[in-house]
């Protein structure tokens, strides 16, 4: 699971400043040049933090002092894969306590950016052993957003409360952190009741008070008079918690906008059309999670249906804003999300189910929600780059999306530090034969051409078998499961056999069929906790739910789990716009919403053995229906700034 840019760019500006005191006027090792310093990274999030603070220019007095303020500046910079070289072979017996603290909290931040959530717990979970401030802001930062991905918000509470009064600290009696009390309120807001209770019973003054805070709040929304006076009360039995008065005065400007009743979603769909499958998929799981709630925490779904004419949608999203809609969710596909988008101005929170096109998803009150190939390439890159795995060959469909799918996961593996060393294409029409672009892209045709040129120059037939390229470690091969069934087995004859090969959920029918897909052994792909994931609550979900036999197995499936998922985001879309940093565990994946509105949901991993998908996460649970607390949407107050 990863943490997004702009979450690094954050955390890195933490790292900027972590030079030890007393230090020297000449490093015993170069920093990165001056290029890479100053260069500006375009990411895919924006608004990400390039400056460093000066302090970080301070020249260090050892190697591994100046190997680690490189690797804060590299990962500053987005030079993630220069940054790793940095610190990859510091000797721990040259390095003090501090710098040692320093060096986890630096490599945690790197796996949090390839995905590597649980490793970077593991890098976190001994206690600092630093009391130089700059240290102990990275590391709690770091482990703050490790258990904020992994869905642990107690204990993410309790980091950033460390963190903020580091923070105050810093900028004197009084100051603030910036985003570090808004992190914590977010963390709060996605916290059960019962968590919450346990917290209130907490020793540390600090930590009780935010968790009083965030109940007295949940028991007065939607009443301004009583959450003023609720706050009131709780700032008179907290005089001295940090909780700034900024904070306080947004609590209660929301509280004139909150509805504490049931939310009216509106479901923009073309359900009468030919997309009728997928539309109805996804309608089917908003309301059969709405249908699992008791009556009075049901929310009102209304559905307008503009078949098969796409000129219709404006003037329903018109009509269902007009009719007092909280949310809208749709429409659905590229053609009716340009024509919504170039007619109708949004104004109520909507969450699309197909990406917007470049330049047309400007509004603070615009989402999108949808399958992404090009997101699951980026998450193969980040597996291979976290397996070791550090050159790489793509072999991937020669259409549009193919290339979308190519030129994303080329463009995150190399940031990673990845280096791509061939690619070769396929008609995805089967018109063509696969094996001559397999031996060009893995050298087998070169390897048969030298032996070739040696018999012919010896004038003996040769007992030599070809070979391919030995500095290939790993292939990506974006296919569908028709294409991929023909390509493994080739890949295999050109002496691939012990290559893992990378992929998208594109691979898996969704259905188990362990003759056919014998051929995918050792293809690792990643897909939805709903079509893989071995957890409990999913299982009772399927079984509960009575999921459709005709949506169960399929592509369908996954539109059906986007549906479920979908309603449990309509309670917690305030609170997730809060951050990209904040995220919840549903059904498609761990979710979490980017600065520009992308709804991303990382996958879990598996890998085909004995033609079976066999899980290589853990699942790390799931929040969407079992939580004993759940917001309604809300119209915002004012957009959130992205």
């Amino acid at each position: 699971m990863k943490i997004n840019n702009n979450s690094i760019a954050l955390l890195s500006c933490l790292a900027i400043g972590i030079t030890l005191a007393g230090c020297g006027t000449t490093p015993q090792r170069p920093g990165p040049p001056a290029e890479v310093v100053d260069k500006q990274i375009e990411t895919e999030e924006p608004a990400r933090i390039h400056a460093a603070p000066e302090e970080a220019y301070i020249l260090p007095d050892s190697d591994a002092a100046a190997a680690l303020n490189n690797a804060a500046i590299l990962i500053n910079q987005g030079q993630y894969g220069l940054a790793a070289e940095q610190i990859a072979d510091l000797d721990p017996e040259t390095m003090t306590p501090d710098m040692m603290t320093q060096k986890r909290a630096l490599d945690a931040m790197l796996l949090l950016q390839a995905g590597g959530t649980r490793r970077a717990a593991s890098q976190l979970s001994r206690p600092p052993e630093s009391t130089h401030p700059p240290t102990l802001k990275l590391f709690y930062r770091a482990r703050a957003e490790t258990d904020l991905v992994l869905g642990r918000s107690i204990p993410a509470v309790s980091s950033l409360t460390r963190l903020d009064e580091l923070t105050r600290g810093a900028h004197g009696a009084g100051g603030t952190g910036g985003d570090v009390q808004q992190l914590i309120w977010g963390a709060l807001g996605l916290s059960s009741n019962t968590d919450l209770s346990r917290l209130a019973q907490n020793s540390d003054p600090t930590l009780s008070g935010w968790a009083t805070l965030a109940q007295a709040v949940r028991s007065r929304r939607g009443n301004p008079a009583g959450m003023e006076q609720a706050l009131a009360l709780w700032r008179s039995q907290n005089p001295s918690h940090p909780a700034s008065s900024d904070l306080l005065d947004t609590l209660r400007l929301n509280a004139s906008t909150q509805n504490t009743g049931a939310a009216r979603v509106a479901l923009l769909l073309p359900v009468s059309s030919r997309y009728a499958k997928a539309a109805g998929a996804v309608r089917d799981g908003i309301t059969a999670m709405n249908n699992d709630l008791p009556a009075s925490r049901r929310n009102s779904i209304r559905i307008y249906d503009y078949g098969n004419d796409q000129n219709l949608v404006a003037l329903y999203y018109r009509q269902a804003v007009n009719e007092g809609a909280d949310l809208v969710i749709g429409p659905l596909g590229r053609t009716a999300t340009s024509q919504l988008l170039g007619a109708a101005e949004i104004t109520t929170p909507t969450i699309l189910l197909s990406p917007a096109p470049q330049g047309m998803n400007s509004s603070p009150q615009l989402y999108t929600f949808a399958l992404s190939p090009e997101q699951e390439a980026r998450q193969a890159a980040e597996r291979t780059w976290l397996d070791g795995r550090r050159s790489a060959v793509i072999m991937y469909p020669n259409d549009t999306l193919g290339q979308r799918m190519a030129g994303s996961y080329r463009d995150r593996y190399t940031a990673l530090g990845g280096k791509i060393i061939a690619e070769a294409n396929y008609d995805p029409a089967g018109t063509e034969g696969y094996s001559a672009s397999i031996s060009r892209l893995l050298g087998v045709d070169r390897s048969e051409a030298r032996i070739n040129d040696l018999s012919r120059r010896m004038g003996l037939k040769l007992k030599h078998e070809a070979r391919r390229r030995q500095d290939i470690e790993a292939i990506f091969l974006p296919a569908t499961t028709d294409d991929a069934r023909l390509i493994k087995p080739e890949f295999d004859f050109y002496y691939a056999l012990d290559l893992p090969v990378y992929s998208t959920s594109r691979v898996f029918s969704g259905k188990l069929d362990k003759v056919n897909d014998a051929d995918l052994n050792r293809v690792h792909f990643p897909d939805m906790p709903w079509m893989i994931g071995k957890d409990v609550e999913i299982d009772s979900l399927r079984t509960f739910m009575q999921v459709d036999a005709a949506n169960s197995g399929n592509r369908y499936d996954r539109l059906y789990a986007i549906g479920m998922d979908l309603h449990a985001l309509a309670g917690r879309l305030d609170t997730l716009s809060l951050s990209p940093r904040l995220y919840m565990q549903g059904l498609t994946g761990n979710l979490h919403i980017t600065n520009d509105g992308i709804i991303v949901h990382d996958m879990i991993w598996a890998v085909f053995r004995d033609g079976i998908p066999k899980l290589l996460d853990r699942n790390s649970g799931y929040q969407g229906r079992y939580d004993d607390w759940q917001q309604t949407p809300t119209a915002r107050s004012a957009p959130v700034d992205r």
